[in-house]
């Protein structure tokens, strides 16, 4: 679980412009906390949504409608963590935010890894083979989610 006071002070943060240097502070940066989370919310979390196997593709960082819905989500949380003032809070992000994102990032027909392949990775259809859980890969060193002028992904 999150500690909720490191969680105030990256809630508080917003994402580092391109133009900007890296700080030396040895502070994490907010993508890299961003995609620690999506790997360890990736190793907790079951597709319960349908009985067919959760599309999911081990390179998601490629998918730029996935990476808006796990910010987005991954912002929400550790405003919901954070909150001593709800002790409902983190219980209304499970209902609220992953319950309605989850079955669009991994609808297998609709959704954004429908042409991937958890095993063979981005872009490859589906065959059928039993792969383990949905397993996030560490995107390549100096990775970094492109924000746009007015806030959106590129």
């Amino acid at each position: 679980m999150t500690d909720p006071a490191a969680s105030r002070v990256r809630a508080s943060q917003s994402p580092r412009d391109e133009a900007t240097p890296p700080e030396s502070s040895g502070t994490p940066q907010l993508d890299d906390l961003f995609v620690d989370w999506v790997i360890e919310h990736c190793s907790i979390v079951e597709y319960v949504w349908s009985e067919k196997r959760a599309a999911w593709c081990p390179e998601w960082w490629k998918h730029p409608e996935a990476v808006e819905r796990l910010w987005v989500l991954w912002l929400a949380r550790t405003q919901a963590y954070a909150n001593d003032d709800d002790l409902g809070a983190a219980s209304s992000w499970w209902l609220q935010h992953w319950d309605r994102h989850a079955p669009i990032l991994f609808d297998a027909r609709l959704g954004p890894f429908r042409h991937c392949d958890r095993q063979l990775g981005h872009r490859h259809e589906q065959d059928g083979d039993e792969t383990p859980p949905v397993a996030a890969e560490r995107p390549p060193l100096g990775w970094q989610r492109h924000v746009g002028e007015h806030g959106f992904l590129q």
